[in-house]
């Protein structure tokens, strides 16, 4: 019976596929097509995605995080772990370097985002005077130079008579520009000196060489304890042989004492001699 039913229902189906014109199919493939559409836009995108620069050995990395969650605190705070627990986070990667914004590579398209940029960092009220220096890299573009770009930069800073002076050897914040072809990307960053210019092949060399020291340190310590331990046993040995020979002379001298003694007493025995 069941075979039946169903018999009839695939016969009844062929039948009204029979009957369906043109323009029904064309409706019913517009609907799924919306549907498919629909899909794809609501498809959550991964956190993080590779996105090409053309450029090479370069490699940018795009996120969905909210505003809240800035790139900058982000890279930090994973350098800083790296430098403070001295655990290697990454095998291939050489430079690991935050971006807040990006624009055209043209000098005012430059301006305006870095007006905004700069803001929560030279411009607040609360903002206090801080040093600071501009970092300029470029791939792939001869149309920005760079002497007029860092002297651009480093006037809007000025500009906000808060104080803040140029300092190249450790500033308190960092203005990097990085030129790819005909985009800028830009940030403002912290401890761009104490994190190796956030290079992390620079940062675990730092590890490298701090570990290095406190073992050498260490051996040192060590040395001077061992060195520490065979003088205490000299000065040992030199005592007991210093007991030693007082204890021989003492028991000489108590000898020839006797000896003395002895010949006075036979001389007095013997007066006649």
């Amino acid at each position: 019976m069941n075979m039946q039913t169903s018999s009839m229902v695939l016969s009844t189906a062929c039948k009204n596929n029979d009957s369906v014109n043109e323009s029904d199919s064309e409706d019913i493939e517009d609907a799924l097509a919306k549907e498919v559409k629909q899909l794809q836009e609501t498809k959550t995108e991964k956190r993080f995605q590779a996105v090409l620069t053309g450029a090479v050995n370069v490699i940018f990395i795009k996120t969905n995080l909210p505003d809240s969650n800035d790139p900058t605190d982000l890279v930090h705070t994973v350098l800083n772990d790296m430098l403070e627990t001295g655990c290697k986070k990454t095998r291939h990667c050489q430079r690991f370097l935050p971006i807040s914004g990006s624009c055209h590579a043209n000098k005012e398209e430059m301006k305006k985002l870095a007006e905004q940029l700069f803001q929560s960092s030279f411009f607040a009220e609360d903002v206090k005077p801080s040093t600071f220096s501009v970092m300029y890299k470029s791939r792939n573009n001869s149309s920005i130079h760079r002497d007029d770009t860092i002297s651009a930069l480093a006037s809007i800073v000025m500009n906000a008579r808060k104080g803040h002076t140029v300092n190249l050897n450790n500033p308190d914040l960092a203005i990097c520009v990085e030129i790819m072809k005909n985009v800028c990307c830009m940030s403002v960053v912290k401890d761009f000196m104490k994190l190796r210019k956030y290079n992390i092949h620079e940062v675990n060399e730092k590890i490298f060489q701090s570990q290095r020291r406190d073992n050498e340190d260490s051996e040192k310590v060590k040395s001077k304890n061992q060195t520490i331990m065979k003088s205490d046993d000299n000065d040992a040995d030199s005592g007991a042989q210093r007991d030693g020979n007082n204890a021989g002379s003492d028991m000489n001298r108590d000898g020839n004492n006797a000896d003395s003694t002895t010949v006075d007493d036979a001389t007095s025995e013997n007066p006649d001699t």
